[in-house]
């Protein structure tokens, strides 16, 4: 499993996903369960709802989606309920050629949410794309402790933002360059 954890404001997260872009020919797609059989499928960041802002006050719940190649075709699990009902749902571990990227981004009140990109698969194309992702971070990011800060987070937590994984726990739990 390898996880990068970031911190970022709109320009990082853009600026990060740009060059992503210009490294591999990727796709974007929604993750979790879905509302029907056709999956959320965006051809780049820029037209991603709210991309940046974090749309809950915890990490991992403002959405998530996979990173997969342009002509990859996405696996869908189904699972039929007790009920009868179908469950529909877009997850890493069927899809081991993709990476998850879970957002986070800025909050209210000078907070901003941590944010993710990961993979549990150990697939040529996953680690692939996940070794872009860092070598992107690393040529731009901060790092501290585990967490690396895009330009503009890190001057907002030199500013006194807080940076955590959830606005609603004690800034105990924050993160502290000590």
């Amino acid at each position: 499993m390898s996880v990068i954890n970031v911190y970022t404001l709109d320009e990082d997260l853009f600026a990060l996903l740009s060059t992503i872009e210009n490294q591999c020919k990727i796709k974007y797609v929604k993750a979790g369960r879905m509302g029907g059989p056709i999956t959320e499928e965006f051809e780049t960041f820029g037209v991603i709802p709210n991309l940046g802002r974090a749309a809950d006050k915890r990490a991992r719940c403002s959405g998530s989606y996979l990173i997969v190649e342009k002509d990859y075709n996405v696996h869908v699990q189904t699972m039929k309920m007790l009920d009868g009902d179908l469950r529909l749902d877009v997850e890493q571990p069927s899809n081991p050629d993709s990476i998850l990227f879970c957002p986070g981004g800025e909050w209210k009140d000078r907070t901003i949410i941590t944010g993710d990109f990961s993979t549990i698969s150990d697939s040529l194309v996953s680690l692939r794309l996940i070794r872009g992702v860092r070598s992107a971070v690393q040529e731009t990011f901060t790092k501290i402790k585990q967490y690396w800060l895009g330009p503009e987070a890190l001057i907002a937590f030199r500013d006194g933002w807080r940076l955590t994984h959830a606005a609603d726990t004690s800034p105990d739990y924050d993160l502290r360059e000590e």
